[in-house]
């Protein structure tokens, strides 16, 4: 009798799910039809995609990234769903789907929900994070001390980069270019911001710097694990790197706070920062907080030095440009002068050097949105590719920003690294976005555009070149980590030659 009941319950039990589940399917089916037409799906066998998970999760753990985009993307429309145990993320590099997610239906779409979570304990509701009105303020409270370039930007910057000098003379055998040159960014956008520098370039290793690197690589973490991620909290995981970035924080916001208070009236002084300018508002601790965490320890730093660092490969495996480049510093500027702003505007081919590498290695290499409501996107459905795409509420939409910015229109060899493409080339708005396009474009990029240029002069000023350490083959294909930005995925090594050395046998 006992097994007989345990039967009917389980056999019910079955056909409760068997019909919720074809239920459900005709809902979603029918979802789909009223917004547009499915995207085409990349190809699995498991259940759940189980299988899809398990190579996406190998090929980003080899730094595999940009090909496996160019597999996935190869189809007409390109525009593909991945069924990642049942969350669908569309990704797609079409011009006209980039336009409608990051312009003409801006409205539409928003932050990724899962993305803010999982960083929700460094950067909380930040500019970054953060959408509707919040965001608009928060816009409001930082565009003008990040959008703007300020007269001691520049000699505040030579202050710091003679540290990274010296730093670069004590390792006359090699140095990660990438490690010297966030280290530089951090002490300058500091400085600038926070109106102090953290000075790590004459660390070892500087204890925020560290504790910052810890907490994005956890997060990163729940977020490939979906759904799990929210089981691992930064206070199990990283709890000595929190304590380390709670106490630092807390101490920038305390004294700009205790500063404010003495001297309410410090705004005659010109010498605002922007964590003071945001107190002198009367912004809250909590906010002001968030905002200069996303500021300083994302927008201002990474970028910036991911791009450096990826110009002084390609220049050191390029040395013709390289000594042409020079050549066009020496003669616009001389090599014994500081530039100024207007001088290094008149540098053409250090514009391309930097327009060129941040078109092949643009430091978001991803850009996630999330939909509100169903809807659809121009193009990628349809066997041609060229239908409407239909988009549910909630779903993920991933700009390939790498892979557009390598088949832009009219691009010949886009995989390779060619200033001189630029001399005839204007990309569409869509084909080169390393800072954004639309309401959400990077307000600091022209501050961060500034730290690029002035700091490639000085090292072409100061050394006579620059030789990559692991350069045996210079056309091999760098790699990506695919982190909150896409950085090289292995250490950018370079010997820095001083001026009126040989560069024999290097």
């Amino acid at each position: 009798m006992g097994v007989t009941l345990w039967a009917s319950v389980l056999c019910c039990c079955t056909i409760l799910w068997i019909t919720l589940a074809v239920s459900g399917k005709k809902q979603y089916q029918a979802r789909i039809r009223a917004c547009g037409h499915p995207p085409r799906p990349v190809p699995y066998h498991l259940p759940f995609g189980l299988d899809l998970v398990c190579h996406l999760v190998w090929r980003l753990w080899q730094h595999d990234f940009v090909n496996y985009g160019w597999e996935i993307l190869d189809v007409p429309g390109r525009t593909v769903e991945l069924n990642l145990l049942s969350r669908r993320i569309i990704v797609t590099d079409n011009p006209e789907n980039i336009k409608a997610v990051m312009l003409s239906q801006f409205g539409e779409f928003k932050r990724d929900h899962a993305v803010h979570n999982a960083f929700h304990n460094i950067f909380g509701d930040s500019i970054f994070t953060s959408e509707g009105e919040s965001w608009i303020r928060a816009k409001n409270d930082i565009r003008p001390q990040i959008a703007h370039i300020r007269p001691a930007d520049l000699t505040t910057t030579e202050f710091h980069i003679q540290k990274m000098f010296d730093l670069i003379r004590t390792k006359p055998d090699g140095i990660n270019v990438y490690e010297a040159m966030d280290r530089l960014q951090l002490d300058i956008v500091t400085d600038v911001f926070l109106g102090r520098s953290i000075n790590s370039l004459t660390m070892k290793r500087s204890p925020i710097q560290d504790a910052i690197d810890r907490l994005v690589e956890m997060s990163m973490l729940r977020i490939r694990v979906g759904p799990m991620g929210q089981f691992l909290p930064d206070w199990l995981l990283a709890p000595r790197e929190l304590k380390v970035l709670d106490r630092f924080m807390d101490g920038v916001v305390d004294k700009a706070l205790a500063q404010t208070k003495e001297k309410p009236d410090a705004e005659a002084d010109g010498n605002l920062n922007l964590v003071l300018e945001m107190a002198q508002k009367g912004r809250g601790r909590k906010y002001i907080r968030e905002q200069i965490t996303g500021v300083v320890f994302l927008a201002s730093k990474d970028p910036t030095a991911i791009t450096i660092a990826w110009a002084v490969l390609e220049l050191a495996r390029n040395p013709d440009i390289m000594a042409s480049l020079r050549k066009e510093v020496e003669e616009n500027i001389g090599l014994d002068r500081l530039p100024t702003g207007d001088q290094l505007k008149r540098l053409p081919l250090l514009r391309n050097v930097i327009r060129e590498t941040m078109r092949l290695y643009p430091p978001l290499g991803l850009n996630v949105r999330q939909a509100r409501h169903d809807l659809s996107l121009p193009s990628g459905g349809g066997p041609n590719g060229k239908l409407p795409v239909a988009v549910l509420q909630g779903q993920q939409v991933a700009i390939a920003v790498t892979h557009a910015q390598r088949r832009a229109e009219g691009l010949i060899d886009g995989e390779t690294w060619i200033p001189s493409r630029w001399e005839g080339w204007t990309p569409k708005s869509t084909e080169y976005l390393p800072f954004n396009i639309g309401p959400r474009i990077c307000l600091g990029r022209n501050f961060g555009i500034l730290q690029v240029e002035y700091t490639l002069v000085r090292l072409l000023q100061e050394f006579e070149g620059f030789a990559w350490l692991d350069g045996g083959d210079r056309e091999r294909k760098m790699k990506f980590k695919v982190e909150l930005n896409a950085k090289a995925a292995e250490a950018i090594v370079c010997r820095f030659v001083e001026r009126g050395m040989s560069r024999d046998g290097v």
